[in-house]
């Protein structure tokens, strides 16, 4: 084998080196064209075009360019042979290598039988790595059928391959019929939850990208595009025949918002959120949790939207989250994943003081959201405004902004009352009776009008519910009346207006017709016959307060001025401007001459030069505790200048004022305030002047 050898040369052509006739007419095609345009006097006209003075390109060109395209034949054909060589050498080669490993296993078959000679034709690799006598061979001899052992077989051989045919046919229709019945239970139970579904008055309808699907549309109408698309979700058949809600990618977890109220960083109420439903099978609730959690997202959309226009209304954004400032609390309104168990920590928001305000705040808003979706449907039904290059943006939604007024009329009247409270407390202290009815008329929720106008609402069938939703976005009022001595009625009305209008509170009051004691005119300025001709109006609580305390005082200058006038009365000294010595301090007091302090009054003795001055104050401090203070002294002559010297001073303070407030009646600190007698030391001091 190693003197084995094989020329791959290439084989030499014997064909005559002059150029063959196919080649020569390509050749005139490519140049001439076809033969039918080659004449004998086209070519002397051409051979007669040739000048002395051309080149030997113009002249040969034909043959050199004939020669160029025979040289770049002879290369494409020896590069042809060069590829054909190395593949003859490739195929030889792998034959080369067939021979050896047939050689290699005949030569390791025999070294069993005659191991010397085999040795002799293995190779080197398979003796260093193959040991001998390991391949052996055996002849084996041919089993011997007779002719009817043979039809025999065959008979048995066809009646098994028919047993095997009809066993698998059975099989295959058992297991048809297995599939099948599972089929039909799958269907049975996906259309039962599709029937469930349909009685919930819920739509189902196909899917609007895939025919051959359904769907069920959870979401609302009138919501913003955004929403809207998100309001579909396929009904899809799971491999156990339930019905698998399929959301889509736009699919998020339940979330719902959250109401929390604190004060001094401490929370005092919060609104109550549900736990997520486990259960993978399609109810009506797991649609009704998708269709809540979708409402949700929308209303915290809205509030979001809302908000960012009423930062001067003191609404801020922190945190991702709505802060509405009611000081001294604030109102914090968030979107939250619902949670899968109970909270220890949330377990007891039902008990904070302020949840059930909480729980309110958030029905509010969820209802005023359904009442702008009513809104837009019946705007969707008016013909639409002409078109125009403007383009028409769509205002927020009114949320925030009825909750913020209700709140801040729910402080403006809390505030009212107990300064009410605190202005009326001293004077029963004093003795004097005075009244307080805040039930007069009211607009709120809270109210017995309210409710009742909302029951009838209930039972009318007739009336929508939008206008039941708009008779509470009304102004919100509260009428106060107030009596105060001797017979001063006062009627306070607080009125709170929506956005855009105001969010502020304004108050009016109005006197009832008053008879005064005095002696002066009824349109003189600053009485209180003159105060019952008005209608003032504040915007503040403020100014309102200052207001009432300074009517406060006047009434009680009033009923000092009742004392001295009845006590008149009885002694016959009516129209006598002086007053004896000897007579009780309640008599003799008049308003001053020729105007004065409102709330002053004077007393003139028939001793010569000798006059007293009484003040009266009424006050509520900013701990809301209220006072009465009257204070006296003696004046030198009756053309003083208004300046006395202070004998006597006492104080009524009301909320449980303690041993700081007077233990005597008002009646009894006037009499002793106008009595003559000089028994302290002050006021001996005082008329020694």
């Amino acid at each position: 084998m190693e003197d084995f050898s094989l020329s791959i040369r290439v084989w030499p052509d014997v064909r005559p080196s002059g150029d063959e006739l196919p080649l020569l007419i390509s050749r005139i095609n490519e140049q001439r064209g076809p033969f039918k345009n080659v004449t004998e006097g086209s070519l002397k006209a051409e051979i007669r075009s040739f000048e002395p003075g051309d080149t030997p390109i113009t002249k040969h060109g034909s043959e050199k360019e004939d020669s160029k395209t025979g040289q770049d034949d002879i290369a494409a054909k020896k590069e042809e042979l060069l590829k054909a060589r190395a593949e003859i050498g490739k195929h030889v080669a792998q034959a080369f290598q067939d021979v050896h490993l047939a050689l290699d296993f005949i030569s390791l078959l025999l070294t069993k039988v005659s191991p010397v000679q085999a040795n002799i034709s293995l190779s080197d690799h398979v003796k260093q790595h193959v040991p001998s006598g390991v391949l052996g061979a055996d002849k084996i001899s041919a089993p011997y059928f007779s002719p009817s052992d043979t039809a025999s077989n065959l008979n048995q051989i066809t009646s098994g391959w028919k047993l095997q045919g009809l066993n698998s046919a059975a099989d295959a229709l058992l297991q048809s019929a297995s599939r099948l019945e599972n089929e039909i239970k799958k269907e049975a139970r996906y259309w039962d939850q599709i029937l469930q579904v349909s009685e919930e008055k819920l739509t189902i309808s196909k899917l609007p990208r895939e025919r051959h699907s359904l769907c069920v549309r959870y979401g609302f109408s009138e919501s913003t595009q955004e929403f809207k698309d998100r309001g579909t979700a396929a009904l899809r058949l799971e491999e156990d025949g339930n019905v698998l809600f399929d959301q889509g990618i736009t699919a998020s977890s339940p979330r719902a918002v959250r109401i929390r109220i604190e004060e001094n960083g401490q929370e005092i109420g919060a609104s109550e959120i549900p736990l997520v439903l486990r259960d993978n099978t399609l109810t009506s609730s797991l649609i009704y949790q998708a269709s809540n959690s979708l409402f949700e997202e929308e209303l915290f959309y809205e509030l979001v939207r809302e908000a960012r226009g009423l930062t001067s209304q003191g609404i801020r954004i922190r945190d991702g989250a709505v802060v509405l400032s009611i000081p001294p609390k604030l109102v914090v309104i968030d979107l939250v994943d619902l949670p899968l168990k109970p909270s220890t920590s949330r377990s007891g928001c039902s008990e904070l003081p302020l949840s059930s305000l909480a729980e309110a705040i958030i029905i509010a808003l969820r209802i005023l959201l359904a009442h702008a979706h009513t809104l837009n449907l019946q705007a969707r039904s008016v013909p639409p405004p002409p078109l125009s290059e403007r383009k028409i943006t769509r205002p927020s939604y009114a949320l925030l902004r009825p909750v913020l007024t209700y709140l801040n009329y729910f402080r403006a009247r809390l505030s009212l009352k107990r300064f009410l409270s605190a202005l009326l407390s001293p004077f029963a202290a004093a003795g004097l009776e005075t009244s307080l009815d805040a039930s007069i008329a009211s607009t709120d929720l809270s109210s017995h009008n309210t409710k009742d106008r909302f029951l009838a609402y209930a039972e009318d069938d007739c009336i929508a519910p939008t206008d039941v939703v708009q008779s509470f976005l009304e102004p919100l009022t509260l009428e106060v009346l107030v009596s105060l001595p001797p017979n001063l009625k006062v009627r306070i009305k607080a009125q709170t207006q929506y956005y855009p209008h105001a969010l502020g509170t304004s108050y009016s009051v109005s006197i009832s017709s008053f008879h005064s004691s005095r002696n002066s005119s009824p349109s003189a300025p600053g009485t209180l016959a003159q105060l019952s001709q008005e209608t003032p109006s504040f915007s503040t609580l403020e100014d309102l307060s200052a207001f009432m305390c300074h009517l406060a005082g006047l009434a009680l200058t009033e009923v000092i001025l009742n004392y001295s006038a009845s006590r008149q009365a009885v002694n016959g000294l009516q129209g006598s401007w002086d007053t004896d010595e000897s007579a009780p301090g309640v008599e003799g007091w008049r308003a001053l001459v020729g105007g004065g302090p409102i709330g002053e009054l004077e007393k003139r003795y028939k001793r010569k030069g000798k006059w007293k001055k009484l003040g009266v104050k009424v006050d509520v401090n900013k701990a809301g505790k209220g006072a009465i203070r009257v204070s006296w002294g003696w004046l030198a002559s009756e053309n003083t200048d208004g300046k006395s010297r202070q004998v006597g001073e006492v104080e009524w303070i009301g909320n449980a004022g303690g041993a700081d407030s007077e233990k005597r009646t008002f009646k009894e600190v006037i009499q002793e305030a106008g009595r003559f007698e000089l028994g302290s030391i002050a006021e001996r001091a005082a008329t020694s002047i």
